[in-house]
């Protein structure tokens, strides 16, 4: 069984890197990662899912402006994304800033621009890297938000193609070395994602979706309607 460890900070990485743990789910947010350390993670063969997106929907969030992606509006209920307009989160900020959120948001603020660069550390060191968005497990993130994460691994520093692997074919083989999705080949299973333009050369190709197949069935994509 895979096991994955909630993380912030390059201590939490350690020890799960020193007791096994097979993935670690979120980057390092704080503090800068050394040299050293990323060697260590690198050398226990872990597993990385940074999911900068998450941290950049809070810092929306404690700007005081959600203001997501494209996708996640298109495919998020109003109803639901309402419950985060400039109203709403100026309404809950009272409670939250009394909250023990606001002393890790301001932790988050304090090092917004160590996460990418703790990614590259990771990922120059040898670490294999996933992609996620912590979709239904945070605050404001959706589904929508993953190619928001594929956009940010790339604007930290990581190759498209290398972006592209983790999530495909690096993501299925952890999960199962013989695992039939992950790549298009004959005998696997066809979920598919056909995308107008080159990921490869823009990496926010991902989100201009032509089409959607499950099991190779085409699957039809509807914007939700307000009630």
């Amino acid at each position: 069984m895979k096991v994955a460890a909630h993380i912030d900070t390059a201590d939490d990485a350690l020890i799960c890197a020193r007791t096994g743990v097979d993935l670690l789910a979120h980057g390092i947010e704080a503090p800068a990662v050394t040299e050293e350390q990323a060697r260590e993670i690198a050398a226990s063969g872990i597993h990385l899912e940074p999911t900068l997106v998450n941290y950049e929907r809070f810092d929306e969030l404690v700007d005081g402006h959600y203001a997501g992606s494209r996708l996640e509006r298109e495919s998020e209920p109003p109803e639901l994304l309402a419950a985060f307009s400039d109203e709403k989160i100026r309404e809950q900020r009272p409670s939250l800033e009394k909250s023990s959120f606001n002393s890790w948001a301001l932790e988050l603020e304090k090092y917004r621009a160590e996460r990418p660069r703790n990614l590259m550390k990771l990922y120059a060191a040898g670490v294999p890297v996933h992609a996620g968005d912590d979709s239904q497990g945070s605050i404001a993130a959706f589904a929508g938000g993953y190619h928001d994460e594929l956009r940010m691994q790339v604007a930290a520093g990581m190759p498209a193609a290398e972006v592209l692997l983790g999530a495909t074919s690096r993501a299925a083989r952890f999960l199962d070395e013989r695992a039939d999705f992950g790549t298009v080949e004959a005998g696997k299973a066809a979920d598919l994602v056909l995308v107008r333009g080159d990921p490869l050369s823009d990496i926010s190709a991902t989100s201009e979706i032509v089409q959607v197949f499950i099991a190779g069935i085409p699957i039809e994509r509807h914007r939700p309607q307000a009630p």
